[in-house]
């Protein structure tokens, strides 16, 4: 058997990939909501470090930030209602031995969710993943090749 080609399968396989986010609160503060959330891929191959990661809305530009140097992270466009009501598009470069691949999912953040513990304080402006809950998680899809530069607001790191 060939060990190489079996390696290579092993590290360019897809699999059912998800970005899992975490400790994710929100905080209103007259006129400026901050979000912060730990985010995790769970995908074999990856690196699987939990990254810290801010975000503030509303903003002027719609481009991902660098989260850890390991993600990428956006509010979804159109997406925020309230603190209790939005998305985060979520992006992750993998360089594996012949290829780089770019991982992207979009993950509803919502108090409907219950399994997922996000809750909110009577007044609104503050919303967090109650501690030993699931949190929120979104299904990875994959393309090749580095991801469209223009949608970043800062460099990507070099691996």
């Amino acid at each position: 058997m060939h060990l190489l080609p079996a390696l290579f399968l092993l590290l360019t396989a897809s699999t059912n990939a998800y970005f899992t986010l975490n400790s994710l609160t929100t905080d209103f503060q007259f006129p400026l909501y901050t979000v912060n959330f730990t985010v995790i891929n769970s995908e074999p191959g990856t690196i699987q470090i939990p990254t810290q990661c801010e975000l503030h809305w509303p903003v002027e530009s719609i481009c991902y930030i660098t989260c850890g140097n390991l993600y990428f992270a956006r509010i979804t466009p159109d997406s925020f209602k309230s603190s209790a009501d939005f998305s985060i598009d979520l992006a992750q470069e993998v360089y594996t031995l012949s290829t780089i691949r770019h991982q992207n999912a979009t993950v509803k953040i919502s108090t409907r969710e219950r399994g997922a513990g996000y809750r909110c304080n009577r007044g609104g402006n503050r919303c967090a993943i109650v501690p030993g809950s699931k949190g929120f998680r979104g299904e990875a899809s994959d393309g090749f090749g580095l991801a469209d530069r223009g949608l970043f607001c800062e460099p990507a790191p070099i691996p």
